[in-house]
C-alpha cells in the first residue's frame, strides 16, 4: 500500500495476482486475469486488452464497443466496434504512390504518383454514378465531359462545347472532319 507518491527508476518487475487500485477504488483499477488481457475499471466502466497470436482486442464494458483515437481530447478517429466503419476527424494523407485499395480482391485503387492522380479498377469495369449529372473537368476546372441525367452527353474542346447527343441522334457545333472515309456506301 502506498498513500503518497510513489517513484521508481529503471524497470518495475512484479508477479501479482488481484487489482493495482490507483485512487479511490472506483479511479482506476487493473488486474491481470493471466489469459493474456489486461483489465482496467474506471469511473463505473471496464475495459479489457486482450492479445491472442493474430490481433489485439480493445473491449469495453465486456463487449466491443467504438474505439476513440484522439488529442487534445478531441475525436481524431473513431472506429466503431459493432460497425466496424471508420470516422476521420480530418484528411486521410498518404505519401507518394500509397494506394487506398477497396473491395476483397482490390476492385478499386485511388492514388497518387505525386505527378498525377489515378483511379484504377483492375479486375472488371470502372462505374462511375451520380444521382443527376457526371461532370469531368480538366485543369481550372474547364469543362471536358458532362454527362446530363436522363438527357445529352456533352463534349468540349477548350472549354467550349462541340459535340453533343441529343434524342435525335447527334448535335455538332463547328466542322466536322473525316480523314479516313474507308468502308462501303448503301
Amino acid at each position: 500500500t502506498v498513500d503518497d507518491a510513489f517513484t521508481q527508476s529503471g524497470g518495475l518487475a512484479s508477479t501479482f495476482s488481484g487489482n493495482v487500485d490507483l485512487g479511490d477504488g472506483t479511479d482506476l483499477s487493473m488486474s491481470n486475469s493471466g489469459t493474456g488481457q489486461l483489465k482496467v475499471k474506471g469511473a463505473g466502466y471496464t475495459g479489457a486488452i486482450a492479445l491472442n497470436a493474430t490481433a489485439m482486442y480493445i473491449y469495453h464494458n465486456s463487449s466491443l464497443r467504438d474505439l476513440v483515437l484522439g488529442t487534445n481530447e478531441t475525436a481524431r478517429l473513431t472506429i466503431g466496434g459493432s460497425s466496424g466503419n471508420a470516422t476521420f476527424a480530418g484528411n486521410v494523407s498518404l505519401a507518394d504512390n500509397k494506394k487506398i485499395k477497396l473491395g476483397a480482391g482490390v476492385d478499386l485503387e485511388l492514388y497518387s504518383n505525386g505527378a498525377d492522380g489515378y483511379v484504377v479498377a483492375p479486375v472488371d469495369d470502372l462505374v462511375l454514378q451520380a444521382a443527376d449529372d457526371v461532370f469531368i473537368y480538366t485543369q481550372g476546372g474547364a469543362d471536358a465531359i458532362i454527362a446530363r441525367g436522363s438527357a445529352q452527353v456533352e463534349l468540349y474542346h477548350n472549354n467550349v462545347k462541340k459535340f453533343q447527343t441529343t434524342s435525335a441522334g447527334v448535335s455538332v457545333d463547328g466542322g466536322v472532319t473525316i480523314t479516313d472515309t474507308t468502308g462501303t456506301r448503301g
